[in-house]
């Protein structure tokens, strides 16, 4: 009997050390599991998009209310939540300085089409970035109204705001009134201004003496000065990462501004556009930069957002291969959201990249759906390896 109850007891010993092992194992392991998927889930940029129209103008007529309800309503079920509209500086005054009222085509008439996009929008729980997006350099002659002379070349160019203070009081003043007339737009979730860059580091002389790249911080600080006080929403600036030429690649965002302190003080979040270069040879260059840029941001502090991203190749599978490269290494970085270039759906033939063409990953006038590289897009996104 005695015999019996030690090896009971013996047996009682063993099952509860078995027990006191694999339970604990068990649950760190089920845990570990649970942390996983949350992390994933948790680690899943947002999903936004670059909404454009015909010729930049959201003009009812032809980015109809229809249309509008169409595509709003697809991005809703596929689990878009922002977008970002390009506001042109052509558009949102006159060729004459302070001309906000004189046409349909600009100022005070173009920013109510605005509204109307951004409160639609709003009514899908969509947010709605407003970007000013001025161009920068010899390829902003068609955007940059007829007044704003760069007194270094004598030309129509949008670097004449960073080499002329006349010229950046101008800016400032179209900004200000831009947003005067937005703010308050229920669905209005940032402003920002689109890429900025300049060369060459020193201009020629009797121009030497500007310094470009504090008069952009100047800039900077006056926008965003400008969103607090009137809207109360955040500010960012959309910087271009990489720099691409036929043999090589530069980190622009660190040869302009190099990691400038008073950037990631002025600014509530850093967004960044990025392509990739036509060399294949060089994608390995253009990983290294973007992976610097997004984690020395986020080692600063700052969180990142890719508002740009695109492949022109709309009819083979060359755009859809190039949007998987991108997104696989982009999903691996710490960024916010990504938003890819673009989506327009109005039915005018007269534009430049109508669905089914160029950048545009709307494929189809009639139907409004999207072309492969859209569906590559929401398949990345959602944590799917997605096959070309």
């Amino acid at each position: 009997m005695q015999l019996q109850r030690v090896k009971l007891l013996v047996l009682l010993i063993t099952l509860v050390a078995l027990f006191t092992m694999i339970t604990p194992a068990s649950a760190a392991a089920s845990e570990a599991d649970s942390q996983s998927t949350s992390s994933v889930d948790k680690n899943l940029p947002e999903k936004g998009i670059n909404y454009l129209s015909q010729w930049h103008w959201y003009n009812p007529t032809y980015t109809t209310d229809e249309i509008l309800q169409r595509d709003f309503s697809r991005f809703k079920n596929d689990g878009i939540k922002y977008i970002r509209i390009p506001l042109y500086w052509y558009r949102l005054e006159g060729n004459t300085k302070g001309d906000f009222t004189s046409s349909i085509w600009y100022g005070n008439a173009f920013l109510d089409n605005i509204k109307r996009v951004i409160n639609t929008a709003n009514k899908y729980g969509i947010e709605t970035m407003v970007d000013i997006h001025t161009l920068w350099g010899s390829d902003s002659l068609w955007c940059t109204p007829d007044y704003v002379i760069d007194p270094v070349t004598g030309s129509n160019d949008g670097l004449a705001v960073v080499r002329s203070q006349e010229m950046q009081n101008a800016f400032i003043d179209m900004f200000s009134h831009t947003v005067e007339y937005l703010k308050g737009t229920p669905g209005i979730w940032c402003w920002a201004l689109n890429e900025p860059w300049y060369s060459p580091d020193t201009l020629p002389a009797p121009f030497d003496k500007i310094d470009q790249k504090e008069n952009f911080i100047t800039l900077f600080q006056r926008m965003e000065k400008i969103v607090k006080s009137s809207d109360g929403k955040p500010f960012t600036v959309c910087f271009p990462s990489v720099h691409s030429e036929s043999q090589y690649v530069t980190d622009i965002f660190a040869d302009n501004w190099n990691w400038d302190e008073r950037i990631f003080e002025i600014l509530d979040f850093v967004t960044f556009t990025t392509y990739l270069p036509d060399n294949p040879s060089l994608l390995k260059d253009w990983q290294t930069i973007m992976g610097k840029n997004i984690l020395g941001c986020n080692q600063k502090g700052t969180k990142v957002w890719i508002a740009e991203f695109g492949s022109k190749d709309a009819d083979g599978n060359q755009g859809v291969e190039a949007y998987k490269i991108m997104l696989d290494y982009l999903l691996t970085l710490p960024v916010e959201g990504i938003l890819p270039w673009m989506w327009r759906s109005d039915t005018s033939i007269n534009n430049p990249e109508t669905p089914g063409t160029g950048y545009n990953i709307c494929a189809n006038v009639t139907t409004g759906i999207g072309d492969k590289r859209y569906s590559m897009f929401l398949d990345e996104m959602a944590g799917h390896q997605s096959v070309p």
